[in-house]
């Protein structure tokens, strides 16, 4: 939980680190796409990360205010 605090604290207040953050999850979905999908398996899966990787980034969207969702962390 401190772990998530210190995060979201660096989010807000850094402008660096949220750019390396966004910078990270875009590096992620170029990686992913670079995987050729010639199995059907091997497509859900990438489907599924990929879904991750930008609800992740919503999420630091959030945090940071630029989002429409509001994140209360207790």
């Amino acid at each position: 939980m401190i772990q998530w605090k210190e995060s979201v604290d660096a989010i807000r207040t850094d402008g660096k680190e949220r750019l390396r953050m966004n910078e990270t999850l875009m590096s992620l979905l170029l990686k992913l796409d670079s995987v050729p999908g010639l199995d059907p398996t091997i497509r859900e899966t990438q489907r599924k990360v990929s879904r991750q990787i930008v609800g992740t980034h919503e999420i630091l969207d959030a945090i940071s205010g630029c989002g429409p969702l509001v994140l209360l962390l207790t």
